[in-house]
């Protein structure tokens, strides 16, 4: 009857009560993210790395290395930013005239010079005999050429030349005919700084490449110090000489560098070492918050190369997971918050509940009673 189908409802309502009640004790779970600040450690040290050995001697700050060597190649073109004025030169003939009452003797090469310090040489030697009267001079006629291109030097017949070092009232030259043929352009040309600015830039594009083909070879248990990268050029071809007429110019090149490596393990227990003393209270130094850089200086001779090295370790808090898991059990969240603000370095808390109540139930949003469905994280956060 009714009583019956009551008091079956009544059971059921119960059960299901009991049921949710039995899950959410022992079935909820909660992930736990504690963000902290962490501790930052730093210490620079010089170090000496030696490729002849395989032992460490933390207390002389010695590591053994190993060589690593790798052959790259590549090419690189830029533009010509140089210039030169190309052309040809003025040439002709030229009547000299002897006022003197001896022969003279002129030299091939011997320089007129015309209006404007105007230049031009003589091609071939040649004779001129005295004057036989003031009005009658020596005279022989020869062919010259200008000393540099360009227009300038074309002159029209009838122009009067010095000759050499004598004085122009008593030798002279005059233009025969039309000094002619004289002309200049401007051209782009490969420059000096076109060829030393396209050499250093494949030089460092290379070693970059190198470096990063010497990492690859590595196994990641080893550390690739950069700053012992060296390279030696092994062939290098432009495809241009300085002055030459051209819009760009090319460069190939073959290059083998090479560098050290150290193994990590050996920088991280170094690192170990020399930070463990300074490790404050409440945190803890592991190998796994170690990074290691380098100084550019580095000397090296023979095996052994001597350089700075740079440790800094960013300290996460010592935790112990299952106590804190415990500890805050069954806590609210507010709680289960305050106990956690105690860890060092603490920043705040994240804390997601499964399953999660609404509001009106918020009295059931409690951390899970057994400490075992409680995950707990750590998480570091930059300081503002």
């Amino acid at each position: 009857g009714l009583t019956t189908k009551i008091a079956i409802a009544a059971t059921l309502v119960s059960f299901i009560l009991v049921a949710s009640l039995f899950g959410w004790w022992f079935l909820s779970k909660a992930d736990v993210q504690i963000l902290v600040s962490p501790q930052k450690l730093e210490k620079t040290d010089e170090i000496t790395i030696d490729t002849s050995t395989s032992a460490v001697d933390f207390a002389e700050k010695l590591l053994p290395g190993k060589k690593v060597t790798a052959n790259v190649d590549g090419e690189k073109t830029m533009s010509s930013t140089g210039s030169k004025s190309v052309g040809e030169k003025a040439k002709g003939k030229v009547l000299l005239r002897n006022g003197t009452g001896t022969n003279i003797y002129v030299a091939a090469g011997t320089v007129l010079v015309g209006t404007n310090d105007l230049k031009f040489s003589i091609q071939s030697e040649a004779s001129i005999s005295g004057a036989t009267s003031p009005t009658s001079p020596g005279s022989t006629i020869i062919d010259v050429v200008a000393v540099d291109i360009g227009g300038q030097y074309n002159l029209t017949k009838g122009e009067t030349l010095k000759v050499g070092n004598y004085p122009k009232s008593e030798v002279d030259g005059i233009v025969d005919s039309d000094l002619s043929g004289g002309t200049s352009r401007q051209i782009t040309a490969v420059s000096v700084d076109d060829i030393k600015s396209l050499e250093k830039d494949l030089n460092d594009e290379l070693l970059t490449k190198a470096k990063n083909e010497l990492r690859k070879n590595i196994s990641d248990e080893d550390v690739f110090v950069d700053e012992t990268a060296t390279l030696q050029i092994k062939d290098k071809n432009f495809s241009n000489k300085v002055g030459d007429e051209s819009s760009n110019v090319k460069l190939t090149m073959t290059i083998s560098a090479d560098g050290v490596v150290v193994a990590k393990q050996n920088l991280n227990k170094y690192a170990l070492e020399i930070l463990k003393n300074q490790v404050p209270s409440g945190y803890a130094l592991r190998e796994d918050q170690i990074e290691t850089s380098f100084s550019k200086e580095v000397t090296s001779k023979n095996n052994i190369w001597q350089l700075s090295a740079n440790f800094i370790a960013n300290l996460l808090p010592s935790i112990d997971s299952d106590k804190i898991a415990k500890d805050i059990s069954g806590k609210s969240q507010s709680v289960a918050s305050r106990y956690l603000s105690k860890i060092a370095g603490y920043k705040s808390a994240q804390i997601k509940l499964n399953p999660a109540f609404p509001s009106f139930l918020g009295f059931l949003n409690t951390l899970p009673h057994v400490s075992g469905k409680i995950s707990i994280g750590v998480t570091s956060v930059k300081n503002e």
